[in-house]
């Protein structure tokens, strides 16, 4: 178990409750460096090298490519979580079977030996069958 502040990580994602991991925290702050090269931007814009017009659709561009890794990052850790899942809960169903198989086989060793018990009983000429 894992806790962290919301203070330090980032608030509180609504879909799922939890606060932001580390590698979450990591790539969203490698997009906000994006964001203050946008500062060279400006000035880039200042020198009229480019225009208004042009660095707000890559800004828009941006904000949207982020939404888009945003939710590719957010299916691939639920994509992790849900495999983890299911390792667990394949590895408990195969303890299970195997634990049903031992008990089978106990069981058909148990009446395989007094099947011969009986049966040599039976050839040796005692009350076997309750006669």
């Amino acid at each position: 178990m894992e806790l962290r502040k919301s203070s330090t990580y980032g608030k509180v994602n609504p879909k799922t409750g939890h606060v932001p991991s580390l590698e979450e925290v990591e790539i969203h702050a490698e997009i906000r460096n994006l964001y203050d090269k946008e500062d060279d931007a400006e000035i880039l814009a200042e020198e009229e090298s480019i225009k208004d017009e042009d660095f707000r659709t890559t800004h828009e561009q941006l904000r949207v490519l982020e939404r888009v890794y945003h939710d590719i990052i957010e299916r691939q850790l639920e994509e992790r979580r849900a495999w983890g899942w299911r390792t667990i809960h394949n590895k408990h169903l195969y303890s299970h079977m195997v634990m049903g198989n031992l008990v089978e086989t106990v069981f058909y060793m148990i009446i395989t030996g007094w099947q011969v018990y009986t049966i040599r009983k039976w050839f040796s000429g005692g009350p076997a069958l309750g006669k």
